[in-house]
C-alpha cells in the first residue's frame, strides 16, 4: 500500500529542521516518511536559547527542568510534523478500520525514536508502536517498523553446556566469544557497553522448589532483589527481573529436570541499553531448555 506523501502538507517549522531531507521524503512513500521521522534532526538548542532542546546522553542525566520541558517540546516537534503530513489530502497510512492506530503511529514513531531509552515512558510508547503495526500486517499492510525501533537482525547461536545439556540461544554480534567455568557448568559473554549473559547448570542439593529458591536468593542479595519489578513463580520455572544500581538483570531457572539439575540464564544490561538489549529479552529466555539429563 503506497502513498504519495507531499510537500506541501508540511508546515515552514517542520521544514526548518531538514529542508533538503524532507524534500526528498516528500518523493518517497509511507514507509521512506515513517522511517525518517523515527531519526529526522532535531537542534540541539532552541532558538530562543533557553535549556537545550534535546540534550545528549540518557534521561537520568538530564536536568530536572529538561526532564520536565523536553519531552513536551519533541512531542510538540513530533506533533507539527505528523498532523501536517497526516492532514494532507487523500493520504492515508494503514489499512482502514485502524482509526485509532492512523492517528498516533507516525507521533509515536518519532517521540520514541528522539527520547532516551531510559525515559519512563519510552518502553510503554514502543509496545504501543509494535501492537500498531502488528494490526496492520495483520490487515494486509506492507509497512515495516523502522529499524531504529525495531532494532538490527542479529546473528543467534545456541550454546549447549556438555555437563548439564542447558542450551539457550543468543545474540552472537554483540555477545563476543565465551568465557567458560573451570567446573564446566556453563559459560559467559560479555558486550559492549557493559552487558553480560551467563547460561549455566547447577544441582538442586537442597530439592528447594522456585519459590523457595525465591527465597534463598532474596536472603543471599537482598539490597539486588529489592529492586524485582516483575516475578513468576510457577511450579517449574521461576523469573526475576528488575534493576539494581542502574543495572537491569533478568534471571529465570528452570527446574524439572529428574536429574536433579537445575537450568539458568542471568541476562545484564546498563538502564541506558535498555533499547538495544529489552526487545532480545523474550528470544534469549523463551530459548532455555536442557537435552538429556545430566548424570552426578
Amino acid at each position: 500500500m503506497m502513498h504519495k506523501i507531499y510537500l506541501a502538507a508540511f508546515s515552514a517549522v517542520s521544514l526548518a529542521f531538514a529542508p533538503a531531507a524532507l524534500a526528498r521524503t516528500a518523493e518517497n512513500d509511507a514507509q521512506a516518511f515513517l522511517d525518517y521521522l523515527t531519526t529526522m534532526p532535531i537542534p540541539s538548542s532552541p532558538a530562543d536559547g533557553s535549556s537545550a532542546y534535546l540534550p545528549s546522553g540518557p534521561f537520568s542525566t538530564w536536568t530536572p527542568a529538561q526532564q520536565k520541558e523536553v519531552p513536551e517540546r519533541i512531542g510538540n516537534t513530533c506533533m507539527v510534523m505528523w498532523t501536517m503530513a497526516h492532514d494532507a489530502p487523500q493520504t492515508r497510512f494503514l489499512p482502514k478500520g485502524l482509526d485509532e492506530d492512523e492517528g498516533s503511529i507516525g507521533f509515536n514513531l518519532c517521540l520514541a525514536g528522539h527520547m532516551p531509552a531510559d525515559w519512563p515512558q519510552h518502553d510503554a510508547l514502543v509496545d504501543q508502536i509494535k501492537a500498531s503495526f502488528a494490526r496492520a500486517q495483520a490487515a494486509g499492510s506492507t509497512l515495516k517498523m523502522p529499524a531504529a525501533i525495531a532494532g538490527p537482525a542479529h546473528t543467534w547461536e545456541l550454546y549447549q553446556n556438555p555437563r548439564f545439556g542447558t542450551q539457550a540461544e543468543f545474540p552472537a554480534d554483540l555477545f563476543g566469544t565465551a568465557i567458560k567455568s573451570e567446573n564446566g557448568d556453563g559459560a559467559r559473554w560479555t558486550a559492549s557497553g557493559g552487558a553480560s549473559l551467563r547460561i549455566f547448570g547447577f544441582w538442586n542439593t537442597l530439592k528447594q522448589r522456585p519459590a523457595a529458591y525465591e527465597a534463598f536468593l532474596h536472603e543471599a542479595a537482598p539490597q539486588r532483589y529489592a529492586g524485582v519489578t516483575f516475578r513468576t513463580v510457577r511450579q517449574n520455572l521461576m523469573i526475576l527481573s528488575g534493576t539494581d544500581h542502574g543495572t537491569v538483570f533478568y534471571e529465570r531457572y528452570a527446574f524439572g529436570d529428574s536429574s536433579g539439575a537445575v537450568h539458568a540464564l542471568v541476562l545484564e544490561y546498563p538502564a541506558t541499553a535498555r533499547m538495544t538489549f529489552d526487545p532480545l529479552v523474550t528470544r534469549i529466555s523463551s530459548s532455555l531448555r536442557w537435552t538429556g539429563s545430566p548424570k552426578k
